[in-house]
């Protein structure tokens, strides 16, 4: 390439960038009740998409637990396993900020709050 004052003359950069984490599903979690239990469930997927093996802290919203941190090889993907408090019947709704090396993602969840049933006999 040679220099010039020349108004002309232009250099033209194109570049792209690959996010290091993907997500499944990549906007918004929705967890749901299983059987009887009063548990509402779901799970994140996250795919290390680097050649490194990287770890990613997890955060969620108050009554809802997940892991803490995870490990992830490269190219390999986990499960991040996602549920209400036990006993918890209440509706909840934030966010799922994944963070890893200065790289941070957040994620829509949402659990709806059970509805209320009557069990037993009338009479």
């Amino acid at each position: 390439m040679i220099f010039s004052h020349s108004p002309q003359a232009a250099v033209a950069l194109e570049g792209s960038a690959a996010a290091p984490l993907e997500f499944s599903p990549p906007a918004k979690i929705e967890l749901a009740q299983e059987g009887t239990d009063t548990a509402r469930v779901g799970k994140l997927v996250i795919r290390n998409a680097t050649p490194n093996e990287r770890t990613v802290k997890i955060s969620v919203p108050a009554k809802i637990i997940a892991p803490a941190e995870i490990t992830i090889l490269p190219g390999a993907e986990k499960d991040v396993p996602l549920r209400t408090e036990d006993n918890f019947l209440g509706d909840v709704e934030g966010p799922v900020v994944a963070e890893s090396e200065g790289f941070r993602q957040e994620l829509d969840l949402h659990a709806f709050a059970l509805q209320p049933r009557v069990e037993g006999k009338l009479g």
